[in-house]
């Protein structure tokens, strides 16, 4: 009988800790649903890169009208952190370009090889994104988002505009993402 119990635990457990990542990733999403407006600060931009060509003031436009034009749920931008529900904060990790798009499609040989060939610019941008609710502060969602981005023609100087945009796209989609 005590083997039993032993081994009831155990599997209790070890579905607690598989759900863990399930009720994270929908916290947010029903935090979202229950709020109806959901009022937003984001805070200025941190850049760790030591690259002094990210405008972080652009950057912090576009994820604010990524959250405004959020279909699914309501966003309302607010300057005052007193006054909003949730305060976003991203620090910028990585900025990388060259003009050698590295090969990263190694699911088939002949993908590797028709990467390889493509003669393309690239670019890559990395941040870690904290979401805080106001009132508890409570952390609510917390990851690092990548994005990346090739082009034939894009210069390094157009890169960092055009990533942006890539880089916004892509935190609201992993903010929005249903959990597997």
């Amino acid at each position: 009988m005590k083997k039993i119990m032993s081994i009831i635990s155990i599997v209790t457990f070890c579905a607690g800790v598989s759900c863990l990542g399930y009720a994270a990733a929908r916290n947010i999403i029903e935090y979202f649903d229950e709020k109806g407006v959901i009022k937003t600060h984001v805070r200025d931009i941190k850049n760790s890169t030591g690259d002094s060509n990210i405008d972080v003031a652009e950057l912090k436009k576009r994820l604010e009208k990524a959250f405004v034009e959020r279909g699914s749920h309501a966003f309302k931008i607010v300057s005052d952190i007193d006054t909003a529900d949730i305060v976003v904060d991203v620090d910028v990790a990585e900025y990388f370009w060259t003009e050698e798009d590295p090969v990263d499609l190694i699911f088939s040989p002949i993908a590797a090889a028709i990467d390889k060939a493509k003669a393309e610019n690239y670019a890559r941008m990395q941040a870690d994104i904290v979401i805080i609710d106001v009132k508890s502060g409570q952390e609510l969602w917390k990851e690092r988002v990548q994005s990346t981005l090739t082009d034939d023609t894009m210069t390094e100087k157009e890169s960092y505009h055009l990533t942006y945009e890539r880089f916004s796209k892509m935190f609201m989609k992993k903010l929005f993402k249903k959990p597997k």
